[in-house]
């Protein structure tokens, strides 16, 4: 189901599915880092989750995070250029949107981010 991202052998927390139908997610952002993986050089965010309505995996299987654990995204490309302007502290609200129209190549994802 989930592919495994290594950055030299850090750990990663339990990593939101958010490319789904329904998707959503609330936290409170808590910074971003840079790691290497298959596809090159790719920005994680992380989050204290408030509230969740998706899927979360570590190490290719399905968990459960705690209550206000934190998570880690790994963002397609547009919700990457969203999130890159929200400040380290600022609670926001992800839901995904399904898929654009397909212009040249694959058809883009597309996401709400609000903050309060």
């Amino acid at each position: 189901m989930g592919k495994k991202y290594t950055d030299g052998g850090a750990t990663f927390a339990p990593t939101a599915e958010i490319k789904v139908k329904g998707a959503m997610l609330k936290g409170i952002m808590r910074g971003s880092r840079e790691v290497e993986t298959k596809f090159g050089k790719k920005t994680i965010y992380t989050l204290q989750a408030i509230d969740a309505d998706c899927k979360f995996t570590a190490d290719g299987e399905e968990v459960t995070p705690a209550e206000n654990a934190e998570v880690d995204i790994f963002p397609p490309t547009r919700l990457a250029l969203q999130l890159a302007k929200v400040p380290v502290g600022e609670t926001i609200t992800i839901k995904y949107l399904g898929l654009g129209k397909n212009v040249k190549g694959n058809p883009p994802h597309l996401f709400s981010v609000e903050g309060e």
